[in-house]
């Protein structure tokens, strides 16, 4: 299936790439394998579609360091319920993650 969610894969790839803790890489992972489960649900059961949310939800709040980082891509008056609306607002919060100090002190 292919990813409707490019540039949120790209700036997690970003992140993967120029952030070498384990701790980085292990969220990377599990952010990978919960927007691939996130795209994949769209089309399944409401509850599928359901837990890949929170999944996915919990995936970039372990990438970004904030638990509201999701919330506000999901409300982001871009996202129009379909997978692809949703592509830019979290690609914005994961690069907000980037340059917040948090993020270069967790770990």
């Amino acid at each position: 299936m292919p990813s409707t969610l490019r540039r949120t894969r790209a700036m997690a790839e970003h992140i993967q790439r120029h952030d070498h803790r384990e701790s980085t890489h292990l969220a990377c992972v599990r952010f990978f394998r919960a927007l691939r489960a996130y795209e994949s649900a769209w089309g399944s059961t409401p509850g599928r579609l359901r837990r890949a949310l929170e999944d996915l939800r919990g995936a970039t709040a372990d990438l970004t360091g904030d638990p509201e980082a999701f919330r506000r891509a999901f409300r982001d008056p871009r996202h129009r319920g379909a997978p692809h609306s949703l592509d830019e607002p979290l690609a914005e919060q994961l690069r907000t993650c980037l340059e917040a100090p948090a993020h270069a002190g967790a770990g």
